[in-house]
């Protein structure tokens, strides 16, 4: 047992180069209970795996302060810290590919990472089983936890917050209070991109809480079967800002509100996207207590509330609508209002009366059948839902109106808009023919 850090190994001002190995069972008085890395600008560690260590406060698997590290083929299990019971970045730059965060737990953030006031890149990563009060998977946040009482880390005078982007992942499993998979908060930005959160759970946010000042930005990922009280995927608080682009949200479900999406405050935007199969007891897509809430070419469909809202419930925010559709939130129906507004900027169709006081825009239609099919892979890196033959959500924007062609240049699937001159309403684009697997005909 190291009494500071460093367990396993402490580095300091130095030079790591590690090929391979396996720290298991290292325990740390501090920080890094299997290794502990201090200003130290050239790490480079793969095939490397660190199993069962612990430390008293930050970074049961790792911790890294101050340090530039690459970590390649990396494996975090069964680890546990206060705060980053896989790993904890506190002031550091990480650039990590293929590394696998399991079954790790933190007492107070970060049961896989902690990140504060760091520059993190994770690529093709698994985080599964992770748990923590704060960020089951990851915590990302702009000053370490203070557990000790004192000024943890060697914090600027000036808090910037951490960047945490995430690229070709999946966050499965993973429990916590706030943020199942991911919290994100205290100015601080994580990017999303090409990720599957499934199955996490929490209070707040089942896959991912953003707050206090946090943006989050998501693209071409889902969000399916995950489960809060609040937000069954996602819950945004304290001002924070969430844009998600060619993105789905399906399948969660929230015990109070929010079953896709609960917009606390703050500001929400959805682009080319679907909100569907989704359950809450208010707001079975998207429920909204004082946020912004902007939809564009979003298909909002199938969703359920069992009191109010079953795909959009205002309960003192306000709604914006371009371009989008609402179909088969019959529980709840399409549009609930209790306080805010609800605005359209036009082309919105619903397929029941419940948005008929707000669908009063050029190209809004109420009360029609939209013949939406299942939500299935159409092709593009999301499943989405398309609008069958005869429905008025084809063909039913011109060019250059609502952005048509113009900064509407392609929908979720990342096929081209328009088609044919004309944009269809909702997130995806009908007429196209996704690319098949053909294989060739053999005569014997």
């Amino acid at each position: 047992m190291a009494i500071t850090g460093g367990g396993g190994l402490n580095v300091t001002q130095g030079i790591l180069t590690l090929l391979g190995g396996d720290f298991i069972s290292n325990t740390a008085g501090q920080e890094g209970g299997g290794l502990f890395l201090d200003s130290s600008t050239q790490v480079s560690v793969t095939n490397t795996t660190l199993i069962g260590n612990a430390a008293k406060l930050y970074g049961g698997g790792l911790n890294s302060e101050l340090s530039t590290t690459r970590l390649t083929n990396v494996t975090f299990s069964n680890n546990a810290a206060q705060a980053g019971g896989g790993a904890g970045f506190d002031n550091s730059q990480a650039t990590w590919d293929h590394i696998t965060f399991s079954n790790n737990s933190a007492g107070v953030a970060g049961g896989g990472l902690d990140i504060a006031d760091s520059v993190v890149n994770l690529t093709n990563a698994l985080l599964t089983g992770n748990q923590s009060p704060q960020g089951g998977g990851a915590n990302v946040s702009a000053a370490m936890v203070n557990l000790s009482g004192g000024t943890p880390g060697n914090h600027p005078a000036t808090l910037l917050g951490s960047t945490f982007t995430l690229t070709d992942a999946s966050l499965i499993h993973n429990t916590s209070l706030s943020g199942g998979g991911v919290h994100n908060g205290s100015l601080s930005r994580t990017s999303l991109m090409n990720v599957n959160l499934s199955a996490n759970a929490a209070k707040y946010g089942g896959a991912v809480v953003n707050s206090l000042h946090g943006s989050l930005d998501i693209s071409n990922t889902s969000l399916s079967g995950n489960s809060a009280e609040f937000g069954g995927a996602i819950s945004n608080l304290s001002s924070g800002v969430v844009t998600m682009t060619a993105s789905t949200i399906n399948g969660n479900t929230a015990s109070q509100s929010g079953g896709g999406i609960d917009a606390g405050s703050g500001r929400v935007t959805l682009v080319n996207a679907t909100v569907s199969g989704n359950t809450a007891g208010t707001g079975g897509g998207v429920s909204d207590e004082a946020a912004t809430v902007t939809l564009t070419n979003t298909t909002v469909s199938n969703n359920s509330a069992s009191t109010a809202g079953g795909g959009l419930a205002n309960e003192g925010g306000a709604f914006i609508l371009a371009s989008s559709l609402l179909a088969g939130n019959a529980a709840g129906g399409n549009c609930f209002q209790a306080a805010g507004t609800i605005t359209s900027h036009g082309y919105n169709l619903s397929d029941d009366s419940l948005c008929a006081a707000f669908f009063m825009d050029s190209g809004d239609q109420n009360n029609v059948a939209l013949h939406l099919g299942p939500l299935a892979n159409h092709g593009g890196p999301t499943e989405t839902q398309l609008p069958g033959a005869g429905s008025p959500a084809i063909d039913a924007i011109p060019q250059n109106a609502n952005g048509c062609g113009l900064f509407i240049t392609s929908d979720q699937r990342g096929f081209a808009r328009p088609f044919n001159g004309r944009c269809d309403i909702g997130a995806v684009e009908t007429g196209y023919v996704a690319p098949l697997l053909w294989l060739p005909l053999t005569w014997r």
